[in-house]
C-alpha cells in the first residue's frame, strides 16, 4: 500500500511521506513479529542462527535492491548526468518493485503455520505471575537504539551521494554500493556460523567497537577531502570504500544480528 501511494504522488512532497509513513509501519511490524516467530520455531541450541536468518534474507534483499538501483541509473540516467525526465522517472520502477516483492510475501504468509507458544518457560512464567523483568527491557531497547545510533543507515541509505560527493561518477558510485551491500550480506553469513559458537555478548561488543572506530575514519577522510580539496582523488575513494566495506562488516557480524537475537529472545 505504501509503495502504490507512493507511485501515485509523483513528486509531491506530502504524498511521497504519506507512502514512506505507510511504508515504515508495515516494515515496523514485520521487523518485530518475525524474530519473535523464529525463535519460536528454532530449537534453543541453533535459536541463534536460526533469528540470525531474518537478517541474513534482508541483507540478500538490499543487495537486490541495489542491482535494481544500478540497472535503473543504467538504463534511465542519474539526475544531472542525462535528460531530467528520463533520470526522475527511473525511482519509480524501485518502488514498483518494492510493492511486486511486499504482494508476494503476503501470498507466502498464507503457507506459515501459526505461531506456538515460547515453550514450557513461558507457560510457567506466565503461570506463576512473575512480572516482567524491566532491566531486561531496558537492556533490548538499549540494544536497539545502539543499533540505530552507529550510523548505518547513512552508509547503506546514502553511500551513492556520498560517494559522488568525493569523486565518484554516478554509475561508479552504484557500482561501489553494490560491492558494499554484498558485503553486508556476506559478513551477515558470517555472523550466522559464529552466533551460537561463540555468543551474543561477544559478537555484539566487537561489532560495536569495530562500527565506532570504521565510521570515525570515515569522518576524518570526508572531512580531510573537503579541508584540503581532495574529492576526485584515487586515493581518497578507495579510502572510503575500504572503511564502507568495514563498517557494514562489523555492523553485520554484530549488531545488525544480536539486536533482533535480543529482541526474540526477551520477549
Amino acid at each position: 500500500a505504501g509503495a502504490l501511494v507512493v507511485q501515485l504522488a509523483g513528486v509531491t512532497a506530502v504524498g511521497f511521506v504519506l507512502g514512506r509513513l505507510v511504508q515504515g509501519c508495515g516494515i515496523g511490524c514485520v521487523s518485530v513479529t518475525t524474530p519473535a516467530y523464529l525463535a519460536e520455531a528454532f530449537p534453543t541450541a541453533c535459536r541463534g542462527r536460526g533469528v540470525s536468518s531474518f537478517q541474513f534474507s534482508m541483507t540478500a534483499g538490499i543487495v537486490l535492491g541495489a542491482v535494481a538501483s544500478w540497472a535503473v541509473a543504467f538504463l534511465f540516467g542519474v539526475p544531472g548526468t542525462l535528460e531530467a525526465s528520463a533520470a526522475r522517472s527511473g525511482w519509480r520502477l524501485i518502488f514498483a518493485a518494492s510493492a511486486v516483492c511486499s504482494l508476494a510475501l503476503v501470498a507466502l504468509c498464507r503457507l506459515l503455520p501459526r505461531g506456538r507458544a515460547l515453550g514450557s518457560e513461558a507457560s510457567d512464567a506466565a503461570a506463576s505471575g512473575k512480572d516482567l523483568d524491566f532491566r531486561l527491557i531496558l537492556l533490548v531497547v538499549s540494544v536497539g537504539l545502539c543499533t540505530s545510533l552507529t550510523g548505518i543507515g547513512l552508509v547503506l541509505d546514502y553511500s551513492v551521494l556520498l560517494l559522488d560527493r568525493i569523486g565518484f561518477a554516478g554509475l561508479d558510485a552504484n557500482l561501489v554500493d553494490f560491492l558494499v551491500k554484498c558485503a553486508n550480506f556476506a559478513a551477515t553469513f558470517v555472523a550466522m556460523t559464529l552466533v551460537d559458537r561463540l555468543g551474543r555478548r561477544p559478537l555484539l561488543f566487537t561489532g560495536l567497537v569495530g562500527c565506532a572506530v570504521s565510521m570515525l575514519g570515515l569522518g576524518l577522510v570526508n572531512w580531510a577531502a573537503d579541508r584540503f580539496g581532495l574529492s576526485g582523488d584515487p586515493a581518497i575513494g578507495i579510502a572510503v570504500s575500504v572503511l564502507f566495506v568495514l563498517t557494514v562488516f562489523f555492523f553485520a557480524t554484530g549488531p545488525g544480528v544480536i539486536s533482533w537475537l535480543v529482541l526474540a529472545e526477551a520477549v
